[in-house]
């Protein structure tokens, strides 16, 4: 690499085009195999920690739900970089975006079983949180098409082809719709860490 520092677009470019040619020779060296001498170092300040997830987390979780949470959080910045800084795309992009959808959607079923209760359906909850204020018949909505969503994900119930089913605007959505979930919570019961 010829620059440490990127300042302009020119320089962004120039080295996305070395480092694009850089990791093309190791793919054609080491095909699908296996070699600790190509692995290439994740970039540091991308995955937030999973301290910042907890602190934004409502009050009256148990640590142990606190910290999973917090760390399938984790998960989805290394997913988010996969889709927002490579050009995957197609049914492998389609997979991912799969995956995290149907990660924050068990995020927000772990948190909504966690403030109605543990044996109630998924759509039990979101009736009694939205009786009691957490959020808005829209979000009420969001939610139940999110878990719908996640629900039909079992391969072996599939009814047609899932590549198509998961976009980014699918995630942006749910993404949008764990966001007002999050805040509504800590709206009614304060945050996990103040």
């Amino acid at each position: 690499m010829t620059n440490f520092v990127i300042e302009n677009d020119e320089q962004l470019i120039a080295t996305v085009n070395e480092i694009n040619c850089s990791l093309a020779a190791i793919q054609n060296y080491c095909r699908i195999d296996k070699n600790e001498l190509a692995r290439i170092k994740f970039p540091r300040g991308f995955l937030r920690t999973a301290f910042f997830h907890r602190k934004k987390m409502p009050a009256g979780l148990d640590a142990l739900l606190l910290h999973n949470i917090s760390y399938s959080l984790m998960t989805l910045d290394v997913i988010r970089w996969l889709v927002i800084r490579t050009d995957i795309s197609g049914a492998a992009q389609s997979m991912i975006i799969k995956r995290a959808v149907t990660t924050l959607a068990e995020v927000m079923d772990a948190l909504l079983k966690n403030y109605c209760g543990k044996n109630k359906s998924f759509d039990k909850c979101v009736g009694q949180l939205k009786l009691d204020g957490v959020f808005d018949d829209n979000c009420a909505g969001d939610l139940i098409d999110v878990w719908r969503l996640r629900s039909s994900v079992h391969l072996w119930e599939a009814s047609g082809l899932e590549h198509d089913k998961f976009t980014p605007a699918v995630y942006n959505k749910t993404a949008i719709t764990y966001d007002t979930l999050i805040k509504g919570l800590v709206h009614r019961y304060g945050n996990a860490i103040t």
